[in-house]
């Protein structure tokens, strides 16, 4: 009796800790998984001046952020947010949705262009309000204290300007506007 529970123990353990089924969310991709930004990064390399401004041109009249297919990951899509930056852009971070809200997720910089990006892979049935935050202050908001220090803090969020779906957020007492994300089956929905 002993043997045949010591072998069904560890069968019994390995289907339980799989049978809640839950898949995350969203997890952060690679920097290079985007196949987009892999083909401005190839044709940067091969093309020149051109290129970056037909690729911001084809940007504003999709929209933000980039959905694509994640490659192998069936029910999940490539969501890549991006910003415009100048020559005074020194970090682009990322609030809420897909990112938590405190100043850890930072968008990375294509070197020697005005592109900041991230590349997230998220479930096709995810639906998110998020916030840009360009040169941020990086301080955490547990470090924040008082109202108007709060107010300071939440001003510096602003919503995407390649994004034109909206939805009002509230953080705490603090009526705020933000972007919004809906997938499904990988397409942006309106």
């Amino acid at each position: 009796m002993l043997a045949r529970l010591l072998v069904i123990l560890p069968v019994m353990l390995i289907i339980l800790s799989g049978a809640s089924g839950q898949v995350p969310t969203y997890s952060v991709a690679g920097p290079n998984d985007s196949p987009a930004i892999g083909v401005l990064r190839h044709e940067l390399e091969t093309g020149g001046a051109a290129t970056l401004k037909n690729f911001w041109q084809a940007v504003h009249k999709t929209g933000t952020p980039l959905i694509e297919t994640a490659p192998g990951s069936k029910g999940f899509s490539l969501v890549t947010f991006l910003w415009q930056g100048d020559d005074q852009t020194r970090n682009v971070v990322i609030f809420d949705g897909v990112a938590g809200f405190d100043a850890k997720d930072q968008m990375l910089h294509f070197d020697g262009t005005d592109v900041w990006y991230k590349t997230y892979r998220v479930r096709n049935d995810a639906r998110f309000a998020y916030n840009l935050s360009p040169n941020d202050s990086l301080q955490s908001f547990d470090d924040v204290k008082g109202d108007e220090a709060m107010r300071s803090r939440l001003a510096m969020l602003k919503v995407d300007p390649l994004n034109r779906h909206r939805c009002p957020t509230t953080f705490g007492a603090y009526g705020a506007e933000s972007s919004y994300v809906e997938l499904s089956d990988g397409r942006l929905y309106t």
